[in-house]
């Protein structure tokens, strides 16, 4: 593993090294304290390697070149979205109240949501800090937006992540960079569109599953 590896493993991914094992398992900041009261689901949509794929060495392709200061050194990052990104989020954006939670550093993700989509504001972006750690796996724990479960509903890749409410999950593949991957518009738009106003998302995530 060369050293800019070692990096991206830091600031990316799902489980913290050796090196982070005093990170809090609690989140520092509470969610429920920028979660605005509304009518609408919540969805919490996960950001790598399920709306996008970030790498540090340049890829064969990507649709934004960008810095990330980590440790007071810029690097740069090569950002790919996953097809079919921009017409998927703009469908849904109407239809829930939405959040990206990622297992990912703030000093990656925020920029990179923000990037991504523009007009999406940094206080509704959760990162690594927010999760608890459990097993030596970041765990997002929807109860920290303290909003009734059956009204909450989060998209990942990595079920792992949220574990304690499985219920409340809709897992998608893991995205590398495939561009004829479709799964954003020909499996979870539809699903979305249809639970938009789900009394239980609860129930209704398990009656898509069957």
């Amino acid at each position: 593993m060369t050293a800019l590896d070692f990096i991206e493993r830091k600031v990316i991914s799902h489980s913290p090294s050796q090196f982070e094992s005093t990170l809090t398992t609690h989140a520092i900041i509470q969610a429920s304290q920028i979660v605005d009261p509304q009518k609408k689901i919540t969805l919490i949509l996960d950001l790598d390697e399920t709306l996008v794929h970030s790498r540090f060495h340049k890829p064969d392709w990507y649709d934004y070149e960008m810095p990330v200061q980590y440790n007071g050194i810029t690097y740069t990052i090569y950002v790919q979205k996953r097809p079919g990104f921009d017409e998927f989020f703009k469908v849904i954006e109407p239809l829930y109240d939405i959040y990206i939670f990622t297992a990912s550093l703030p000093e990656y993700a925020v920029p990179v949501v923000q990037k991504v989509i523009p007009t999406f504001p940094a206080s509704k972006v959760l990162t690594r800090y927010h999760c608890q750690l459990i097993d030596g796996t970041l765990v997002k724990d929807l109860t920290i937006f303290d909003r009734d479960l059956s009204s909450i509903m989060i998209v990942d890749n990595s079920p792992a992540c949220y574990k304690l409410q499985p219920e409340n999950g809709i897992e998608v593949s893991s995205w590398l960079g495939d561009l004829s991957d479709d799964e954003l518009l020909s499996y979870l738009l539809p699903i979305l569109e249809g639970g938009a106003n789900a009394i239980d998302v609860r129930q209704y995530i398990y009656n898509c599953s069957q």
